[in-house]
């Protein structure tokens, strides 16, 4: 089997539903994190799997970690997991890009579009449905 597509140490994952594929990580999260205070704050703040950009989630409580810098990289986690690379995006929204990726990104969200209504901004949808402010109001 090619080195790419070799699973990680302990990583069982064959798309798992309903549980942690790792049973290592599944402890970290039991347990608090109690060697890796930095994870712990990531944790508290509500920095957690659900807002990071890398989350594939599969239903409400579980997904895919999708960051390759991540030891938790094709691991099934719970949504509020973390990890050392969680790369804070929001709850509702997975890009799959990181926060220089997302900036350099956002300045194309920000350029005018003429509708018939006129010009626009054509913005990113959020989380509700709704759009970013009109250029003209």
């Amino acid at each position: 089997m090619p080195s790419k597509f070799r699973q990680l140490p302990g990583n069982r994952n064959h798309i798992i539903l309903g549980t942690f594929s790792n049973a290592d990580s599944q402890q970290r999260y039991l347990a608090g994190w109690p060697t890796e205070r930095a994870v712990k704050a990531n944790y508290d703040s509500g920095m957690q799997c659900g807002a990071c950009s890398f989350f594939a989630p599969f239903d409400s409580d579980w997904g895919l970690c999708c960051h390759r810098e991540s030891r938790h990289f094709t691991e099934t986690t719970f949504e509020h997991f973390t990890c050392p690379h969680h790369d804070n995006e929001g709850w509702c929204a997975h890009s799959f890009q990181d926060r220089n990726q997302r900036m350099a990104n956002r300045d194309l969200d920000d350029l005018p579009v003429l509708t018939s209504r006129g010009w626009r901004r054509a913005g990113k949808k959020s989380c509700k449905g709704g759009k970013r402010g009109d250029l003209d109001s």
